[in-house]
């Protein structure tokens, strides 16, 4: 739809939710039908049988594609909105850790040798050990 508007076309669509409240403004760049609704379909299509109506949604349409939906007007808006993520405008969510904590430290996981042998090789090493895998 919008580069259809960006190219005079004047689109008669549905009204559904991004068309009605993203892509056209109703009677200004393009027209909306009610869903499933061939007469009325027909009946906005009649309505754009007038040159003058015709020529006023086509630059409306035009204009507007040129406003909003150019590289040039997405870098503005992105450019806004960072600003306002930086000054704080936007409260973020805290981020939540997606892993289960772990009820053990990585040590407990560990083979008796290699605890034996990290002991041996690191003296002031001292391995959490868990109670139920002391042997002692």
């Amino acid at each position: 739809l919008l580069e259809a508007q960006a190219n005079g076309c004047v689109p008669v669509a549905s009204r559904l939710l991004g068309v009605f409240d993203f892509a056209i403004e109703e009677g200004v760049t393009g027209l909306l039908a009610e869903i499933k609704n061939p007469e009325d379909f027909a009946e906005q299509i009649t309505t754009l049988t007038s040159p003058d109506r015709w020529q006023r949604l086509s630059r409306a349409g035009v204009v507007r594609t040129r406003e909003l939906f150019t590289y040039e007007a997405m870098a503005r808006d992105y450019r806004a909105l960072l600003a306002d993520l930086q000054r704080g405008d936007y409260a973020l969510p805290r981020p939540r850790s997606t892993l289960a904590r772990p009820r053990l430290p990585w040590t407990a996981y560990l083979p008796r040798p290699v605890l034996e042998r990290y002991a041996r090789l690191l003296p002031s090493w001292q391995p959490a050990v868990p109670p139920d895998l002391d042997p002692e």
